[in-house]
C-alpha cells in the first residue's frame, strides 16, 4: 500500500516513462503510485502519432523489452520473486503468455 497526499494545483501524472519498440512504436504506461515502472495498460502510438491501441499487461507485469509481435518482460509472483516471461501480442486487447 502506498499513500499520496493531493497537493491543490499539484497535477498527477497520466502516464509513467515511455519507451520505444523496435518499430519506433512508443508505449506509455499508465501512472501507478505503487509500482509506477510496472503500468497497466500501456497505450501503443505510432511513430507518425497515431494511435494505435492499448495493451493490458498482466499485474506485477514490468516490459523490458517489444520486438516482432513479441514482449520480454519481468513477472513478480506474490512472493516478489522475478521472472523472465515472453508473451505474444494479438488482435485482442490483452497479452497472451
Amino acid at each position: 500500500m502506498s499513500w499520496r497526499y493531493a497537493m491543490v494545483g499539484q497535477p498527477m501524472p497520466l502516464y509513467g516513462s515511455p519507451f520505444a519498440d523496435a518499430d519506433g512504436n512508443v508505449w506509455l504506461p499508465s501512472y501507478r503510485l505503487a509500482y509506477p515502472q510496472e503500468g497497466s495498460p500501456y497505450t501503443v502510438i505510432s511513430s507518425d502519432g497515431e494511435w494505435l491501441g492499448q495493451v493490458e499487461a498482466p499485474p506485477r507485469f514490468r516490459i523490458l523489452d517489444v520486438t516482432g509481435g513479441l514482449v520480454l518482460g519481468v513477472l513478480r509472483d506474490e512472493m516478489d520473486v522475478e521472472n523472465v516471461v515472453v508473451y505474444g501480442l494479438v488482435g485482442g486487447p490483452s497479452l497472451v503468455r
